[in-house]
């Protein structure tokens, strides 16, 4: 996987993430919202899908 895009947005940063699929031959996204987290405590996860 590689890092494509990285901003700091609303006290944290989004991500956005490129990796190949093997199945679809073709390179795949995916973006990560990570909160400001000076405490390192764990953080919860949501997944979502476009329709």
């Amino acid at each position: 996987m590689k890092l494509i895009e990285q901003h700091q947005i609303f006290g944290g940063s989004q991500q956005v993430w490129a990796h190949h699929a093997q199945t679809l031959q073709c390179e795949m996204k995916f973006a990560v919202y990570l909160p400001n987290n000076p405490e390192n405590r764990p953080l919860g996860v949501i997944i979502g899908f476009p329709a």
